[in-house]
């Protein structure tokens, strides 16, 4: 059986590929998403809370923690952990897409950071695909757009389990440093 070579990243311009290389490890980027050694990528859990931390910045999260949506907990979680209940408004048409296309739900300890090796390649971002691309993903969450289209459909983050929220890392960057974030990114 043989391989299927992915395909090359687009050439990026060197200045801004070096500026966020540097931006990547200044931001702790690689704590989550080891560039050099994706086997060495951990579960970041869940914060009921909605606090997004850093590898070792608390004892009580090694690998760090990420905000999630509500529903991802409620649904993942339980009710116990993530509140709401069976009647939740949206929980049963989520429930109905999860087993209409056999998609496999577990407990969980929280989500697999990804390997970023060919992120560019990827969109849309987060675990619903409620990002559409790169630079949205590193924007403030209220430049996020609210509907975008994919594939001739609306996707609408105002509608349960569509949320964009949970991955603020990298959103305060300025635009330079954004762009060149970026630009690295579309080279790995």
């Amino acid at each position: 059986m043989g391989s299927i070579d992915p395909t090359p990243p687009t050439p990026q311009e060197p200045g801004p590929v070096a500026m966020g290389e540097t931006i990547f490890e200044r931001e702790r980027c690689n704590e989550c998403h080891p560039v050099d050694d994706p086997e060495a990528i951990g579960i970041v859990s869940h914060d009921a809370d909605g606090m997004e931390r850093f590898p070792g910045d608390d004892a009580d999260f090694d690998n760090g923690s990420i905000a999630t949506s509500r529903w991802h907990r409620v649904l993942i979680d339980g009710d116990e952990m993530g509140g709401g209940t069976p009647s939740d408004e949206g929980r049963a048409d989520l429930i109905a897409f999860i087993i209409g296309r056999g998609l496999a739900v577990r407990m969980s300890d929280g989500y697999r950071a990804l390997d970023l090796r060919g992120v560019w390649a990827t969109a849309p971002y987060l675990h619903n695909g409620s990002v559409p691309t790169l630079e949205a993903l590193l924007s403030p969450p209220d430049e996020l757009p609210a509907t975008f289209e994919r594939s001739g459909f609306t996707i609408d983050t105002s509608v349960a389990g569509n949320g964009n929220g949970g991955h603020d890392f990298g959103t305060d960057l300025t635009p330079d440093e954004r762009l060149a974030l970026i630009a690295y990114l579309r080279t790995l």
